[in-house]
């Protein structure tokens, strides 16, 4: 596999995907320190959603943005899959 073609699908994926919030960030190639041997990403920093999950379990006050993260993973999950079907035509 050459990462370097990987960077540039992930630049391609991150056009299609095309997401303006910061809901939800993905990590960007860095393609001047890219190789075919070494892909290099910048570091999101941010809350994993099984750890929101884990940490918000059983509160009800937390119920409306449960839903509103569910919600906004549907959102993505659908764009992403989308995403990939348009980066393999």
């Amino acid at each position: 596999m050459d990462l370097s073609d990987e960077a540039k699908n992930l630049v391609k994926f991150g056009q299609l995907f095309g997401i303006k919030s910061q809901q939800v960030v993905f990590p960007k190639p860095l393609l001047d320190l890219c190789t075919k041997e070494v892909l290099v990403e910048t570091f999101e920093e941010g809350e994993h959603v099984e750890e929101f999950v884990e940490r918000t379990q059983g509160r009800q006050d937390c119920n409306p943005v449960r839903k509103e993260v569910a919600s906004v993973g549907i959102d993505v999950l659908l764009k992403m899959v989308n995403a990939v079907h348009s980066l393999a035509l």
